[in-house]
């Protein structure tokens, strides 16, 4: 039996083709082909899309007829085959006219079609636009002179909102000694916390609790003495501050508390109400050691239990993460010399007192600072591979899946200049803050602070700011953001304020093309 063509196919063949004399029409009207034209297209909507390829498969067509056209994607152009001539472009620009370009070859002008006429150098002269550089910086000092070290921040949150500057600086009778500085946002002030003596100077924990108002200060190296820099290296337990009333709380240090330690992880974990502290370095001069065990505090009872240990190398200064809810990221870190770097880790989970490792598959090798949690992922950034060569790095661990992924790298230069990483980036609750520096410069030098973009999986330019020291170490305080460096200032970054175009003398290579 013989297959009918629905009438419908019929209809829709006549409307859409019409052939006569061998001529072909492709249209949406039904309109005959112009009788000049063997092909006639029509459309007001849709155009004719050719076949796209990139040199090298142009390059390689067996044979190619007279009159073969293609498009190239590395030159943008239509490109038709001539035997004589080999491919060429199929453009209107005269021949002769000129173009400038800052690269050597350039793909948009191949030999076939442009003579290369040489390089231009401009020095000096060249003044670019680098476009509106979002955001402001203010810098406040913090009273100390130029010996002013190693701090920790805390932001006490939005009913306060304030950063509190903890820790030593060993200037003598001029500074302050062993103080906490508090850092108002809204009145963009300065002034004292009324602890006393804070009486630390390197490696311990400030840990906030802005449900209670508290932070735990704990471990860490005693505070320096201007006279005597190093006296015995005691290390002291630690205390619970409350910032709203002053009043401040010794923590239980008694033969059940763990071994005072520097180089340690901690978070507050308000669900089961502890103080968690992770590995670190028990430290009783001249004998160091270096531990993988870990404790919970309870502030209610001012007791310490301990908690399954760190089930990988023992470490200090790991990166220390909650996630917010339940579980807590240790990573990296490095032994009792400093010398050996650690590139792996562990999750703990503290509901069940338990651990997982991390997959160490495209995970970081490079010597990583810190890290900053984003609700659902770890950012980590590389300042360097080692001592003494930059690297432009940044990695994602998200703790759902357990996997690592590289991020786009951090741009490697910016109005011409080379920027090296500082220790120390920040997740503001939208992007990915990196500060860095610019070479060659003077000194102090210039910086430029990049933001990555989840959204849009890349890097922007940000102000940076006059840096004369670089142990940057980050804070985020609600919309501001805040960079401490160890001479005694304090940087806050406000994106919402002060933006405006930035020209700039700039050094340039040109090179000149003729169209042949």
């Amino acid at each position: 039996m013989k297959k009918r063509i629905p009438f419908q196919i019929i209809l829709l063949f006549i409307f859409c083709v019409y052939q006569t004399n061998a001529q072909v029409a492709i249209s949406t009207n039904g309109a005959a082909p112009d009788p000049s034209a063997m092909l006639d297209i029509k459309s007001n909507t849709k155009g004719l899309l050719p076949p796209r390829m990139n040199s090298a498969s142009i390059a390689a067509i067996v044979n190619p007829a007279d009159g073969l056209v293609v498009y190239n994607t590395d030159t943008k152009a239509m490109q038709v085959f001539n035997s004589a001539r080999g491919w060429s472009s199929l453009e209107t620009i005269p021949s002769g006219r000129i173009f400038v370009s800052d690269s050597f070859p350039d793909p948009l002008y191949p030999i076939t079609d442009y003579d290369y006429l040489g390089l231009f150098f401009q020095s000096n002269a060249f003044r670019k636009n680098l476009g509106a550089l979002v955001g402001q910086w203010s810098t406040r000092s913090l009273g100390y002179p130029e010996m002013a070290i190693t701090r920790q921040f805390a932001y006490t949150g939005a009913a306060t909102h304030k950063v509190l500057i903890i820790g030593n600086a060993f200037s003598g009778t001029n500074g302050c000694d062993s103080c906490m500085t508090a850092y108002d946002i809204n009145t963009d002030q300065l002034t004292q916390e009324t602890t006393g003596r804070v009486r630390r100077y390197d490696e311990f924990t400030a840990t906030t609790d802005t449900t209670n108002s508290r932070i735990f200060i704990w471990g860490g190296q005693d505070s320096l003495n201007f006279d005597n820099p190093f006296p015995n290296r005691t290390f002291r337990g630690g205390f619970i501050y409350n910032y709203i009333t002053g009043a401040k709380i010794l923590i239980d240090s008694s033969a059940s508390a763990p071994a005072p330690r520097n180089g340690h992880g901690a978070v507050w974990a308000p669900a089961a109400n502890k103080l968690l502290i992770f590995c670190g370095l028990p430290y009783e001069f001249p004998s160091p050691g270096i531990t993988n065990t870990c404790f919970g505090y309870n502030p209610t009872s001012n007791t310490w239990s301990p908690l399954a240990s760190f089930p990988l190398t023992a470490r200090k200064n790991a990166i220390t993460l909650f996630d917010g809810s339940d579980r807590v990221i240790v990573w990296g870190g490095n032994d009792v010399s400093n010398n050996v770097k650690y590139y792996d880790g562990a999750v703990y989970t503290i509901s069940t007192n338990s651990w997982s490792v991390m997959s160490a598959l495209n995970a970081p090798n490079r010597i990583i600072s810190n890290g900053s949690w984003t609700g659902a992922d770890m950012l980590v950034s590389s300042p360097n591979i080692n001592q003494s060569a930059y690297d432009y790095k940044a990695w994602k661990y998200n703790l759902a899946t357990n996997t690592w992924s590289l991020l786009p790298d951090i741009p490697h230069t910016y109005n011409g200049k080379t920027p090296i990483m500082t220790y120390g980036h920040l997740w503001n609750g939208t992007n990915m803050f990196q500060l860095s520096y610019l070479i060659p410069g003077t000194s102090p030098l210039p910086s430029i602070m990049w933001s990555y973009s989840f959204g849009t999986n890349s890097w922007t330019a940000l102000p940076g700011i006059i840096l004369g020291y670089f142990d940057i170490k980050p804070v985020q305080a609600a919309n501001a953001v805040l960079f401490h460096s160890s001479q005694g200032f304090a940087y806050r970054y406000d994106p919402t304020t002060g933006s405006s175009a930035i020209y700039q003398v700039q050094d340039q290579n040109f090179h000149y093309y003729k169209k042949k």
